[in-house]
């Protein structure tokens, strides 16, 4: 997994002083949650100041890549968030397939249904 590279480096490197170091106090405040982890990359739920937030990390290419559903199109705290606890509490993070295993069918069809009209993009890989 290209994702076990991340340090905090890469994640300086990446963004600007300011949002690094207001994903450090996310992070240090505990408002990680739900971090899952694939072969893809890995994902989270950051808790901040107006609302839940969901970036997502991962390599493509080579490249460090990553989204956030905040407003902010480069490097936000919540990735930060995200990326340090990956650093430093990976094993808090569980395989996507495990929580997908707890589902029955119906459950994850209602998973693949709510991410195809609310992730543009998500028909590609049906």
């Amino acid at each position: 997994m290209e994702i076990e590279k991340l340090t905090e480096e890469v994640l300086k490197n990446a963004g600007d002083y300011e949002t690094l170091e207001k994903g450090r106090v996310y992070h240090s405040n505990g408002l990680v949650r739900k971090k899952v982890f694939s072969e893809y990359g890995i994902a989270g739920e950051v808790h901040g100041n107006h609302g839940t937030y969901y970036p997502i990390l991962y390599y493509e290419k080579g490249k460090l890549s990553f989204r956030c559903t905040c407003e902010k199109k480069d490097m936000c705290k919540h990735v930060v968030a995200l990326g340090l606890s990956w650093i430093y509490e990976r094993k808090e993070f569980k395989p996507v397939e495990e929580i997908l295993g707890g589902k029955n069918e119906k459950e994850k069809m209602e998973i693949i249904k709510s991410a195809l009209f609310k992730l543009p993009g998500f028909l590609s890989f049906i």
